[in-house]
């Protein structure tokens, strides 16, 4: 049966446990260097976040009908076939003329590999009510974080125009464990509350 972590060191010579001390010291200024490194991305994606921002905006305006795209704007070639745009440009015969592009959330999540598998029957009625998704970066002072947004039209399942959750980060490592895993990860999340209609 080999021997636990604190029986192995308490049966090392004492040179190694000072070697081995010195490898933990070692590991833990690492640690500190790999905590600056994550927290110098997350301060790069807060920058590139308000570089994407107004292209995000403007889907959203897009999406929603309230602005409509110039001739070129709409001409899409890069890894379209020969003829595809064609057939989508061709108006079909008889459809009424459409605002916007309705559900369009909802498809884009039922696209996305990890989101499609969540997504319930009851999950679908509430998602075509989607207008727009948002993510939000904390400050730069404040912990790491991000939120979620999700904005609705007006519907029949809640009153509030806007679910959030937050996500919380590690913005330091553990002192008492720098062995553990520094990647980034979720270390918390926050809801707001819904409030349901009848």
């Amino acid at each position: 049966m080999p021997p636990t972590q604190a029986g192995y060191l308490q049966s090392l010579p004492q040179g190694v446990k000072r070697r081995v001390n010195a490898l933990r010291n070692l590991q833990a200024e690492y640690a500190q260097i790999e905590a600056e490194f994550y927290k110098g991305i997350y301060h790069l994606e807060l920058k590139y976040a308000a570089f994407s921002q107004p292209l995000f905006d403007k889907r959203s305006d897009i999406i929603n009908a309230v602005y409509e795209p110039t001739e070129d704007e709409c001409q899409w070639a890069v890894g379209v076939q020969e003829g595809v745009c064609e057939a989508m440009e061709r108006e079909p015969e008889g459809k009424p003329h459409i605002n916007g592009i309705p559900h369009f959330w909802l498809t884009a999540f039922k696209n996305i590999k990890v989101l499609c598998k969540l997504i319930r029957e009851n999950d679908e009625l509430v998602l075509e009510h989607l207008k727009d998704v948002n993510i939000k970066f904390s400050g730069v002072e404040e912990p790491m974080s991000f939120t979620v947004e999700l904005v609705f039209k007006s519907n029949e399942y809640f009153f509030i125009e806007v679910l959030t959750k937050t996500y919380l980060m590690p913005s330091h490592p553990d002192d008492s464990d720098p062995f553990s895993s520094r990647v980034p990860e979720i270390i918390g999340s926050t809801g707001c509350a819904i409030d349901w209609k009848e």
